[in-house]
């Protein structure tokens, strides 16, 4: 006759060790890469001035939704010569089992996306950043690799 071994009782360092390493799990759901392409209008020191406002407010808002970011970037240029504007957001854990990329942009900037066996061009919308004009936003997903 077999006697079956009892599992021994969890210690609370065993219980909090799991509670953190399921913690850890929800956190890594939550990794992104947000990035921001900006071009400021003309060249030179304005230019500069305002693609430089962009990327500040991608630091200032870069968990904020997509949309959210770049109506904070038209905000900051209000006072600048504007800029093209691009968002793009993957977020990790998909992006290793089904990759998905979230994309607006404004004005002469656009994303394309490569994934086998084929691509998806993402446009952004006509205007320039700091001026009127409005945004849609685009997802591309597929399952294997992608490339932007």
């Amino acid at each position: 006759m077999m006697t079956r071994r009892n599992d021994p009782p969890q210690t609370s360092e065993q219980t909090t060790l799991e509670q953190q390493v399921e913690s850890l799990r929800r956190d890594i759901r939550k990794l992104q890469i947000t990035v921001l392409l900006a071009d400021g209008l003309g060249h030179g020191t304005f230019a500069n001035h305002a693609a430089t406002q962009a990327a500040r407010s991608l630091e200032a808002n870069g968990n904020a939704p997509i949309k959210e970011i770049v109506h904070c970037a038209h905000a900051v240029l209000r006072s600048t010569v504007g800029a093209c504007v691009g968002v793009a957001r993957v977020p990790m854990v998909s992006s290793i089992t089904h990759p998905a990329l979230t994309f607006a942009g404004i004005g002469n900037i656009s994303a394309s996306v490569w994934t086998e066996p084929s691509h998806k061009h993402l446009p952004s919308h006509d205007g320039v950043v700091g001026h009127p004009s409005s945004l849609r936003c685009f997802t591309a997903a597929s399952r294997g690799s992608m490339t932007m």
